[in-house]
């Protein structure tokens, strides 16, 4: 058997792609590898993006501050590796891929300036073209850094702030619109959510199709076993209008439920739906889905709906809402999981010093239809697994649509069954790959074991639609298609 390996190696700053050609080497259990990244790259962030014409895979390698030192990018369709380096330490923003042109965006601080300024980085004709200056804030040295994230919509981009301001607990938006092949900005606005939010994230917004934000507050829950916050009694839902210069604003009244997770999802042109999954104020469990309809036009939420989710045994269960994924039929899937965290605690006897142990638990898979207009459709199905660990040594589990099916993958214990129970708990040892298939009525048509070799483990990504997936072997990350 002949087959291709493509490995990628540093030298100073540049990358070379080295071909190779090995015989009597076998694929990786139906997987053929297409790229190799050293094992010093970092997996704690990364995703996969896709346009029309390409994929990328792009990796994160930040300090222990969160700040970007450098990213790694792997261009799947022709196979080159990028690498970029900060020249000061950046703050992520985003990334996009406009037909075969690399788009990069960061924020970097200048401690002394006191100003936060946010760039925009091309690869293009294979070369980092120079970072241009998109805009620059002033802050002040109370305040925090500001952080941004950004979203494009049809004729520009947005940046916002990821969290509250110290001083005047604002969230600082900046719209700018592309005027022959430069940036420029529309608006830098400011404006408040509430200060009971200072501690939280700002992550949970979509951009309509003027560039104005949707905004739900608050934070989806992440895998933090340490987290100390208490949650709000409030909740609110904002729509900021850049033309208008205007922040509309409503409590949501949900009386005795308390907000876990949310997901926005346009359905038309004009109109957005937010889908929120509740529980009772001081539970776990998660009872039930919180609908609200929003029309951009009128600026108004125009419906609201709540229905509790249809158990099979009957009792609510405790689980996180990971991510929306659309199907093919105008169907979406909400998967969850859940996960959790065990404290076992030791004294060292001489000097008398308590130490905590901490176990994350990543445990059974839940799944829910969601019809074309964001409304549950049928039973919520969940999936047998158990496994310890962390998301970094392959636990926690990776959905996509194919087909007209939805497939489910996990690392997993040969001798479970996913159907009906999963006694055995996976710790990274006996390991099988678990792939679950589902069909559009969330009917499990089967939960066959995919082999794969004990030097290497499946990784999961969140949000990867692409046709490829990660390996971690020992001395080497392998970027794998079928």
């Amino acid at each position: 058997m002949e087959w291709t390996f493509f490995a990628g190696f540093r030298a100073n700053k540049l990358c070379g792609v080295f071909l190779l050609s090995l015989v009597g080497m076998p694929f990786l259990f139906g997987q053929r590898v297409v790229y190799s990244l050293p094992k010093d790259h970092s997996l704690s962030d990364q995703q996969f993006f896709c346009s029309a014409t390409d994929t990328v895979l792009v990796v994160l390698n930040t300090n222990r501050w969160g700040r970007v030192e450098s990213a790694d990018f792997v261009m799947m369709r022709s196979l080159t590796e990028l690498h970029w380096k900060a020249t000061n330490e950046a703050n992520w923003a985003g990334v996009r891929l406009q037909g075969d042109i690399l788009e990069v965006y960061y924020s970097i601080w200048d401690e002394k300036k006191e100003i936060t300024s946010a760039y925009q980085l091309r690869w293009q004709k294979g070369q980092w073209s120079a970072p241009v200056l998109l805009f620059e804030i002033p802050h002040s040295a109370e305040d925090r850094t500001p952080r941004f994230k950004v979203k494009f919509f049809e004729r520009g981009i947005v940046f916002l702030s990821d969290r509250l301001t110290y001083a005047n607990r604002d969230v600082i938006s900046v719209q700018l619109r592309e005027e022959e092949e430069t940036w420029k900005v529309e608006k830098i606005a400011k404006w408040k959510i509430g200060d009971e939010w200072r501690e939280w994230g700002i992550e949970r917004w979509e951009l309509d199709n003027h560039g104005n934000i949707l905004l739900l507050t608050g934070e989806n829950r992440k895998n933090q076993y340490n987290d100390q916050r208490t949650g709000p009694r409030r909740w609110q839902l904002y729509y900021y209008d850049f033309s208008q210069q205007h922040l509309k604003q409503w409590d949501l009244l949900i009386g005795d439920k308390q907000i876990k997770e949310g997901f926005w999802q346009p359905i038309q042109d004009s109109t957005w739906v937010l889908g929120i999954t509740c529980s009772d104020q001081g539970s776990e469990e998660i009872k039930g889905w919180l609908r609200y309809e929003f029309d951009a036009r009128s600026k108004e939420v125009t419906d609201q709906s709540y229905r509790t989710f249809e158990y099979s045994n009957g009792e609510a269960m405790e689980w996180i809402g990971r991510e929306i994924i659309k199907g093919k039929f105008g169907t979406y899937l909400l998967v969850g999981e859940n996960y959790y965290a065990t404290e076992m605690r030791t004294t060292d006897f001489q000097t008398g010093r308590m130490y905590s142990h901490w176990t994350e638990h990543f445990d059974n898979v839940y799944c829910q239809v969601l019809d074309d207009q964001f409304r549950l459709k049928g039973d919520l199905l969940w999936i047998h697994k158990q496994q310890e660990g962390g998301e970094a040594s392959g636990c926690s589990f990776e959905a996509r649509s194919q087909s007209d099916e939805w497939i489910v993958r996990f690392n997993d214990h040969p001798e479970n069954e996913p159907s009906q129970s999963a006694d055995r708990v996976w710790t990274g040892r006996k390991t099988i790959l678990r792939e679950v298939r589902i069909n559009q009525d969330l009917k499990l048509i089967s939960g066959q074991k995919l082999a794969l070799p004990s030097e290497a483990t499946w990784f999961p990504v969140r949000n990867n639609q692409s046709e490829f997936e990660i390996w971690w072997k020992s001395n080497a990350i392998l970027i794998c298609t079928e």
